[in-house]
């Protein structure tokens, strides 16, 4: 069975990560991250395939168990109604489109996807759709559409909790339920199934194609390609060396200090017109103040130390500084 199948592999990709020192109950979204799962960030940037490879990492040993507990009752039935090279591709679309949707839907945040999840609403989606056909006689069609249906009400109240992932759950359910209607069709059909099958992994690859394209012209991701530059620099800035001679230190500071934060300034200028909310909104917000405090920080400390060439007080430049370092703790303390 395809659905055995299934689910010996999520198994074994759990116990792999286990033995690499995963935590059993935890993992982190770096460890996530290493075995496959995807965000918006790694889709974008040449590496689609997560959206396949994030089917078979979970979040801890409950969201494994819950998942293939749900593959197993629904996927082994639906196995049997349609037929194993159906049932794979479409548990493979569905899962694909799920992830696709949680990351279009989460653009503004930080969102790492990963389970089976996706596929498994995609599977209750196929079976909402072929239970409001005639392939089934009354009597079982409609006791077991009004389980499906209760399931996806139980799912719908508990996902208001917000700790789970509705956005996978209902991308994967409505592709499902759309190709499920697709599926019927082929199963009525017999002789067009094989030429109609072979109809979902393309549609599923042109629309994860055309809805990547759309992400990566939107603002959340702009302002994605910013921080990375912004990073870039930072990193770039920490191998400069300060000069050990004293009498250079302004010179250093204004010839290469205060440019380097000017740098930072004009890409943090860049990111003010992006239409951001939620966590990337609050990112932009801490950025903007805080290349602005740390820009004005840096001008005072050269002109502390321009002070100090020319014997004059600095004692106005230090308490700047002091109120800065203040402000720029109280910021960081914040975040």
């Amino acid at each position: 069975m395809v659905t055995i199948l299934l689910i010996a592999i999520n198994l074994i990709v759990y116990l792999l990560m286990l033995f690499s020192g995963v935590d059993f109950f935890s993992p982190t979204t770096e460890n996530i991250l290493a075995w496959g799962g995807c965000s918006s960030g790694t889709i974008l940037h040449g590496e689609p395939w997560r959206l396949l490879t994030a089917m078979f990492v979970h979040f801890g040993i409950f969201h494994l168990l819950m998942n293939l507990y749900a593959l197993y009752d629904l996927g082994s039935t639906l196995e049997r109604i349609i037929g194993r090279v159906r049932f794979l591709t479409v548990y493979l679309a569905t899962g694909i489109f799920g992830g696709l949707v949680s990351q279009f839907w989460h653009l503004n945040s930080y969102t790492v996807e990963a389970g089976a999840s996706g596929g498994v609403f995609g599977i209750i989606g196929v079976l909402i759709a072929l239970l409001t056909t005639k392939l089934f006689p009354e009597e079982v069609r409609i006791p077991y559409l009004k389980r499906v249906l209760g399931m996806v009400a139980l799912n719908v109240v508990y996902g208001m909790q917000g700790s789970v992932n509705m956005a996978a759950h209902m991308g994967g359910l409505v592709s499902g339920f759309i190709l499920g209607y697709a599926l019927y069709l082929t199963m009525v059909h017999e002789k067009r199934s094989q030429g109609a099958l072979l109809l979902i992994p393309l549609i599923t690859l042109f629309c994860v194609s055309g809805i990547l394209k759309h992400m990566k012209s939107s603002d959340p991701i702009k302002f994605d390609g910013i921080i990375a530059e912004f990073d870039a620099l930072q990193e770039a800035s920490s191998k400069i060396r300060a000069p050990t001679d004293n009498a250079e230190a302004s010179h250093f500071i204004r010839t290469v200090l205060i440019p380097e934060w000017e740098r930072r300034m004009l890409l943090a200028a860049q990111t003010q017109n992006l239409k951001l909310s939620g966590d990337k909104e609050s990112h932009r917000d801490y950025l903007l103040k805080w290349v602005d405090l740390n820009s004005r920080r840096m001008q005072a400390v050269e002109l502390q130390i321009s002070a100090i060439e020319r014997n004059e007080d600095d004692l106005i430049y230090e308490k700047m500084i002091k109120v800065l370092d203040e402000q720029i703790a109280k910021l960081n303390g914040n975040n």
